[in-house]
């Protein structure tokens, strides 16, 4: 079964100094994703805080290890980030990101894996 899931906290996912109810907790997104079908995903909205999205998406990155699977839109102050266990699931929400960029300057997708800021540098951005 396609499903996608849409979260929108206020402020998007809990950061080690932002809780409480406008931040949507690892917890509450990793049982999301580990209760759907593999086909499904799971989209967040992130309203950029006070840092560089390259700085928060590393952050994010190493926290959202139960999710295989992340792909970011994003533009100046808001992102969505679309987390999904399948491969093929992952591979048909990048073409739709990727898609949806083509044509609206300042909005930009990416892949966000964990492994690529291990390896010391940002994964490159469309």
């Amino acid at each position: 079964m396609n499903t996608l899931v849409f979260l929108d906290p206020d402020n998007g996912f809990e950061t080690r100094t932002r809780r409480g109810p406008k931040w949507v907790r690892h917890v509450e997104v990793k049982w999301l994703v580990e209760q759907l079908p593999e086909s499904a995903a799971v989209a967040v909205y992130q309203h950029r805080p006070r840092r560089r999205w390259g700085d928060l998406f590393a952050d994010l990155a190493t926290r959202l290890d139960y999710a295989p699977n992340v792909q970011v839109v994003y533009e100046a102050n808001l992102a969505f980030l679309v987390l999904s266990r399948a491969r093929g699931t992952a591979e048909r929400l990048a073409r739709a990101a990727i898609g949806y960029c083509e044509g609206r300057p300042g909005v930009r997708a990416a892949a966000l894996t964990r492994a690529a800021y291990s390896r010391g540098y940002e994964p490159r951005f469309r």
